[in-house]
């Protein structure tokens, strides 16, 4: 899935894009200059909250 590219503030020439990869279940930020070529690329791992609800103890 291809993100859209927003141009960076202070970094004249330079795109960021962030995507989500399903498959390795990632969120992807890359920066690529004006022609297309990537500068750099960061990946975080996330999956969904999950709810554990702790027992209530009377007093």
């Amino acid at each position: 899935m291809a993100g859209q590219l927003v141009p960076l503030d202070g970094l004249p020439g330079r795109f960021a894009s962030v995507s989500y990869d399903a498959e390795r279940k990632m969120i992807v930020v890359q920066v690529d200059d004006a022609e297309g070529n990537v500068m750099g690329s960061m990946s975080w791992g996330y999956t969904e909250p999950e709810i554990i609800e702790e027992p209530v103890t009377e007093p």
